[in-house]
């Protein structure tokens, strides 16, 4: 904001005062608990006093000492007033009288506001009413001030050097407190308004104060998610103004609460709609960027300019159906007209992707200086990236889940392999593609495909979902953690200009959850939600042992509403099962807090920069049907914060979900790599663990229980078995320990169980697969599943962008993000045989799925523990999986228990079958191969070039 828009702004509001009344200056420090250490001759008043100021939407309260007004008339003409000279308010006599001296203040500033030209007003007069030009948004304002900064305490930095500074220098800068946090810049007018950093309140926030706290005596150390503040008061007043603005803006701000799954977002209420694969997903992104006015948020692993939102796409030129839809074109078009256009990507290690993110960067920021890219981590090559997938417009609106802007990502729920029609191709150039055969490189010739045509492209799998209303300001925030982040890490000379303040700023967007309340122990995040889990789980009494009382166990009814209360109310539930996952889950030996300057991470850096998106637009959001609370991954690398308070909802989601579920789960995941308990090492996340142990909580209770899972035939990486595929194969050796191999997978474990006869009664592994015919020639593909979803008791659904493996779930790898959906809506369903009310979002969501993988019928799949469907299931995928093996003998397969067994398999195929037998294949789903080359070490070669890679990178 400039002089300008300042003066527009009192010019259109007017500046309105009234008067709040006083308080007794040692009330007040009784308040702070300060009165044994600040005299009130330190305050240097008997009584303050408080003024309510209200600008635009802005209402907020100054509290004023008489020698602040007095210096406010000094600093003015005080020819019509001579209030101060006259004495009327500094006599000793009115000291005993503080409502009337109240009554003299209010009235000379309402005869000062009206003397004056609120055009013309000084600086120190709006320093008095703490109105400056820092842009702040629609955030609920608590104070404004000066204070000095000390540099450095960041968790992502060592020292501070830029710019020739050392460690511990100090500078004043102008501070904002409001119910979002602390926000810094260098000086309240001009370029100086500009904000350097912006520090959200979090449940990790603490605050020390004093002597004892800080080393001075009005010193101020601030404790963030990413960083410790260390400020110094210029006195006492300002010092304890400030410490009773942060006390009144962290109660105001939602965040502080502990949340559900140890998430950052509370549950709040939002509209939601989902996508089975790419085709509508795209469309919509493309209907809400071009209806954007102010800003849009893009963050992606892989993003092509040159993507087409919507299909097909003509060969002839002179047809231009759908050509406006490219994105290039659509962000173009948006930021010429005002819109900022953000855009967080992933940067990628050229040695092993070809995603030339160099490339998108260059092309998009060349179309408008609206445009602004950043790429992360850092050039040097590391394992984690920027997994994420999100889009948010004006946050208004936000969609995410596995699906990248980018190209081989498109499709239909027909996933067809080829196009069929000549003239306009539903995948152009690059678009038509197949991983298994190539992988993408030279991306920027995108008019070119990378595969011959007379090959099957391979069909592409996924799911995602669109949100409007509370939990898109939650992805606002998010997003612009991540920003603020990268800017402050990387070397920009744009620090200044580009840092994100803030867009969906309003009271609306911070929905009032009764969470737990903030606990003022010094725990870790993560110990903190497992005490409140803790404490939970022993009020609720003892959970009934199921080795004993076994009867009661088994005829022991499910109360309904307290299952309810497990998963989704404010207060948190739990059982048994899950407080033993919870204990293992990564992150329960946490260190202890280390000393202000000691707890940095070292890491090369020389100048700090910022990128602030200014808001304009204030929202007021409608209370959706579906209760949604987002979920992310998150660490020091990806959001800069302490490696104590490293984020992995999502994993506990899982976790918790999976332990709370009734009876069936569905999944669908790009990979599967879990442990099932303590002796599968490197595996970390307990998924896996919390499924097996939920079936085994059923099997012993004989409990209708059935767990689907759908993932890829093979992993997405080029090359063939008998081969150079050594990534593809470590791969499989993974996701085979994790479900039948190694000796502790989950069917072997399941295996051990006495009261379990037969694993598939309760959990069942398919994946996809189709065909056709291109010139003639019968062709095979897999459809390549890169979802990641779980719906359970078609009551819930999780969506987001993470992997059910140790690089999306432990946290302090990749950045990830997720929500966490449960419909208020009802309607009629079966479970089980009995008839019973479902969430409309999760039912519809997975019915819909049964219907495309398994080609049936509404009828059919409404009931996921129908016996009959069952049965119907495991015939159909039986007899897919066959036929597919008779006509083309493609892998992975069963009959393919090493390589060798491949070199007499691939024979047997006969494509001449295919017209005779085709026709038998039903839906898409067929068996996942548990048997494929099991006599085979599928871990990387000591000669291989990934030997050099640890472990964890394929987990």
């Amino acid at each position: 904001m400039n002089q300008q828009l300042l003066s527009e702004k009192l010019q259109l509001s007017g500046l309105k005062i009234e008067s709040c009344g006083f308080i007794r200056t040692y009330d007040y420090l009784r308040e702070l608990k300060l009165q044994d250490v600040i005299q009130i001759e330190d305050i240097g008043a008997h009584n303050i006093y408080k003024f309510s100021v209200r600008i635009l939407n802005q209402q907020y309260i100054i509290r004023r000492r008489v020698k602040d007004f007095q210096q406010l008339e000094s600093t003015t003409n005080p020819d019509p007033l001579f209030l101060f000279k006259k004495r009327e308010v500094i006599k000793e006599s009115m000291e005993d009288q503080p409502k009337e001296k109240q009554q003299i203040l209010f009235n000379f500033l309402k005869s000062f506001l009206q003397s004056e030209n609120l055009n013309d007003l000084t600086q120190e007069v709006l320093k008095f009413f703490e109105i400056s030009e820092v842009e702040y948004g629609d955030f609920k304002k608590f104070k404004e001030c000066t204070l000095k900064k000390r540099a450095g305490g960041r968790f992502s930095e060592s020292r501070c050097t830029r710019c020739g500074t050392l460690w511990g220098r100090w500078s004043k800068r102008y501070f904002y407190i409001s119910n979002n946090g602390v926000m810094y810049c260098k000086g309240p007018f001009g370029q100086r308004a500009q904000m350097r950093e912006q520090l959200v309140f979090d449940y990790n926030f603490q605050m020390k104060y004093g002597k004892a706290g800080t080393g001075y005596n009005r010193g101020i150390k601030l404790e963030f998610a990413t960083r410790h503040l260390l400020l110094v008061a210029p006195d006492y007043f300002t010092f304890t103004e400030f410490l009773t603005a942060l006390n009144q803006a962290q109660k105001d701000c939602p965040y502080m609460q502990i949340h559900r799954f140890s998430s950052f977002a509370p549950v709040k209420d939002s509209h939601c709609k989902w996508y089975i694969d790419g085709e509508g997903y795209f469309s919509d992104v493309m209907t809400a960027l071009l209806s954007a006015k102010d800003y849009v948020y893009i963050t992606d692993w892989w993003m092509s300019p040159d993507l087409y939102l919507r299909r097909p796409i003509a060969i002839d030129q002179n047809d231009q159906i759908n050509q406006d839809s490219r994105l290039d074109r659509i962000l173009k078009k948006i930021a010429d007209r005002g819109v900022a256009v953000y855009i967080l990507m992933y940067l990628e290690p050229t040695i092993a992707l070809k995603h030339d993110s160099n490339h998108t960067k260059l092309f998009l920021e060349r179309l408008s200086q609206n445009i602004i890219v950043l790429r992360h981590p850092s050039p040097i090559p590391q394992l984690w990236s920027h997994h994420e997938k999100i889009v948010v417009v004006d946050g208004s609106v936000g969609f995410m889940g596995g699906l990248d802007l980018c190209f081989g990502r498109m499709d239909t729920q027909q996933h067809l392999l080829t196009d069929l029609d000549v003239r306009r191709q539903f995948w152009p150039g690059i678009d038509y593609a197949n991983n298994r055969i190539k992988d993408f490189e030279n991306v920027h010739k995108s008019g070119e495909s990378q595969i011959n045509r007379s090959d099957p492209r391979m069909p592409w799998h996924d799911i995602a979902v669109k949100v409007s209303g509370q939990s898109v300001s939650d992805l606002v925030r998010h997003f612009e953690q991540y920003w603020n982040h990268v800017m402050i890490s990387q070397n920009f000379q744009k620090r200044i200009q580009h840092q994100l303040q803030g867009n969906a700023k309003n009271p609306g967007n911070y929905y009032k959850i009764q969470d737990a309340q903030l606990q003022t122990t010094h725990d870790t995040f993560f110990q903190k939600y497992k005490n409140e889990i803790r404490e939970e789980f022993q009020c609720q009494g003892p959970e009934e042992e199921f080795k004993e009382n076994l009867e009661k166990a088994i005829t022991k009814s499910y109360n309904q509403k307290q299952r309810l209360s497990a998963i989704f109310p404010n207060k948190q539930q739990c059982n048994k099962d899950f407080m033993e996952i919870l204990e293992k889950i990564h992150g329960q030996k946490q260190e202890e807090e280390e000393d202000f300057e000691e707890s940095i991470v070292p890491i090369k850096k020389q100048f700090r920069s910022s990128i602030m998106i200014q808001p304009k637009l204030q929202i007021v959001y409608e209370k959706g049907e579906c209760q949604t609370q987002i979920l992310r991954s998150a660490s020091n690398w990806s959001i800069g914060c302490s490696p104590n308070n490293t984020e992995f909802s999502i994993q506990i989601a899982y976790t918790h979900l999976i332990s709370e579920a009734q009876n069936f789960i569905y999944i669908e995941n790009q990979f599967f790599i879990s442990a099932v308990d303590d002796n599968q090492k490197p595996l970390e996340n307990k998924v896996a663990m919390a499924l097996v142990q939920r079936i085994k909580k059923a099997a012993l209770r004989k409990e209708k229980f059935k767990v689907i899972v759908f993932l890829p035939l093979l992993p997405g990486f080029a090359g063939e078995i008998d081969k150079d595929s050594a990534v593809l194969k470590v791969q499989l050796h993974w996701e085979y320990q994790t479900i039948s191999r190694g000796g502790n997978s989950i069917l072997e474990t399941l295996r051990k169980d006495a009261n379990i006869s037969d694993p598939s009664e309760y959990i069942e592994f398919y994946s996809l697969r189709t065909h056709t015919k291109i010139l003639d020639v019968p062709k095979t593909e897999q459809i390549y599943i890169h979802s990641k979803l779980m719906i359970v008791d078609d009551e819930y659904a999780l969506i987001g962008s993470a992997n059910i493996n140790d690089r999306s779930l432990v946290g302090n790898r990749d950045s990830e993000i997720a929500i966490v959906i449960y419909d208020n809506k009802k309607k009629r369903s079966m479970m089980g045989g009995e008839v019973v009310g479902r969430s409309i979002f999760a039912q519809e969501l997975r019915t819909s799925l049964y219907m495309e993988h398994f080609g049936l019928t509404y009828e059919q799949v409404i009931d996921p523990l129908s016996q009959q469907l069952q049965e119907l299931i495991r015939f159909n995928t039986r007899r897919n999986t066959i036929i597919y093996r008779q006509i083309f003998a493609c892998y992975p397969d069963d009959c393919i228990k090493s390589l060798v067994d491949y070199q007499t398999f691939k024979s047997l195929g006969d494509l001449s079958k295919y017209d005779q037998l085709s026709e038998q294949i039903v839906g898409h789903a067929v068996e996942f191969p548990l048997e494929f080359l099991c006599k085979e070490d599928l871990t990387i070669k000591m000669l291989s070039f990934e030997i050099v890679v640890p472990d964890i990178n394929f987990t």
